[in-house]
């Protein structure tokens, strides 16, 4: 499975740029994962322009936009375990996570599953992170390997 992580986030702390690499190294074991940070405008159109460009089949089912605090989506770790396994068996090879962009950028994807990672309001440096460690967790479910060492 390739996984995009799109993050808008003008200002970024290295405390949490740590953590996002720390799962990216781990989460290679199981999925090829990239993490894009759009720090201004101009990147955000860019990754407008990027998604506009998908295979209708990817953008239909492969967006997936991550909130807090405003969706009423929510999944728990062996929710989106099966999320991500039932995307793999529907022949789906790239999942898309979309972090922190405001919700008139997804008027073009209409077709974008909201996922809400919590109903309280966390900053999108701290949301990335959690989601890079909650699909971390996914893979682990999946494979039923167990989570902590």
């Amino acid at each position: 499975m390739n996984i995009q992580i799109y993050t808008c986030l003008f200002d970024s702390s290295s405390y949490y740029k740590s953590g996002r690499k720390e799962y990216e190294k781990r989460l290679s074991r199981y999925c090829k994962i990239k993490h894009t940070i759009c720090k201004n405008e101009k990147q955000k159109e860019k990754v407008r322009l990027l998604l506009s460009q998908l295979p209708e089949e990817q953008r239909k089912n492969g967006l997936i936009w991550v909130t807090a605090g405003k969706s009423k989506s929510h999944l728990d770790s062996p929710g989106l375990a099966s999320l991500i396994e039932q995307k793999g068996i529907q022949g789906i090879s790239s999942l898309c996570f979309l972090v922190g962009f405001p919700e008139d950028f997804f008027s073009d994807f209409d077709n974008s599953l909201p996922l809400s990672i919590s109903r309280m309001d966390i900053h999108p440096d701290l949301l990335s992170l959690i989601l890079e460690e909650q699909i971390y967790r996914a893979y682990r479910i999946i494979r039923k390997e167990p989570y902590h060492k």
